[in-house]
């Protein structure tokens, strides 16, 4: 998730709110969205990476019934983190992104 202006993006935010909303009389409000898990992860061209923007992220994903891991990855700088190719420069942080997402399907395997 990029941070716009310490926040969360419109159009992520307008996606969720649209993906949360039941469509018919008979169908559940946060159909979509409940029961559902992630992981946060964002960057940002700043020092602090999107983290302030993964915060409002935490609350709207709660509120939306999905299930959060507690653990989130934040690229800093983000003009500078990534090759050309869009991998990250940095070994440490890359293994901060696989081991959450690692995480992430273990979580998974154990629910299935």
């Amino acid at each position: 998730s990029p941070e716009y202006n310490w926040g969360v993006s419109g159009v992520l935010k307008n996606a969720l709110d649209w993906a949360s909303r039941a469509e018919g009389k008979d169908e559940q409000a946060y159909a979509a969205t409940r029961g559902r898990y992630a992981a946060l992860m964002s960057t940002a061209i700043g020092i602090y990476g999107g983290v302030r923007g993964l915060m409002q992220l935490r609350l709207v994903l709660t509120a939306l019934k999905v299930t959060l891991l507690p653990d989130q990855v934040a690229v800093t700088s983000a003009k500078d983190s990534f090759n050309e190719d869009g991998t990250l420069k940095s070994a440490p942080i890359a293994a901060e992104v696989a081991a959450l997402g690692g995480s992430l399907a273990e979580l998974l395997a154990k629910l299935a």
